[in-house]
């Protein structure tokens, strides 16, 4: 039952908001907002540097002009991606750093579930920690299990011991011997 219910929303998940769709529009976002700024400092070089020898040699040949766009565009890009993507990309390290926590057992750790529950991220870290949760159940048994079990194990043996030292003195007569 509630496998189908979660079966369910991840179907209901928006194209939009699937991790896919999201980076393409991060991508497009950070290709728009350079260009923009790119020819915003275009245009604040041409009119502060309208008379430079080197601003018109720029504009003069298409092929300069193109390459410098280029680069500017480049460079505003990349820190763009850089910067944003340290936000875009939060909810991964902080499921990689719980999967850490995980790896050294402990088994309490959960991540904090943002606000896009329904598109993929959001279903892996509700997995994630779902998984968590039946990891620290399943470790309890196994302590309560080896606990018992070497309860369990343990009278037997101090009984069998027991009864060995006793065979070893000697001093038993034959009827309790024979019963040890």
């Amino acid at each position: 039952m509630k496998r189908s219910a979660k079966m369910k929303n991840e179907r209901r998940v928006r194209l939009w908001r699937t991790l896919r769709w999201r980076l393409m529009l991060f991508v497009l976002g950070i290709i728009l907002v350079s260009g923009l700024l790119t020819a915003l400092v275009h245009l604040f070089l041409a009119t502060v540097f309208a008379k430079s020898p080197l601003m018109l040699a720029i504009t003069v040949n298409p092929y300069v002009f193109t390459l410098v766009l280029l680069g500017v565009c480049t460079v505003i890009g990349t820190a763009l991606a850089v910067f944003l993507g340290k936000y875009y990309l939060l909810p991964l390290k902080r499921l990689s750093l719980a999967t850490r926590e995980v790896k050294k057992g402990n088994f309490k750790v959960q991540v904090k579930q943002e606000n896009h529950a329904m598109s993929e991220m959001g279903i892996l870290v509700s997995d994630f920690n779902d998984m968590v949760r039946e990891l620290d159940s399943i470790e309890l048994f196994r302590n309560d299990f080896i606990n018992n079990f070497s309860h369990e194990f343990k009278t037997p043996i101090v009984s069998i011991r027991g009864f060995a030292r006793e065979l070893e003195r000697g001093e038993l007569n034959e009827a309790t011997r024979a019963e040890y």
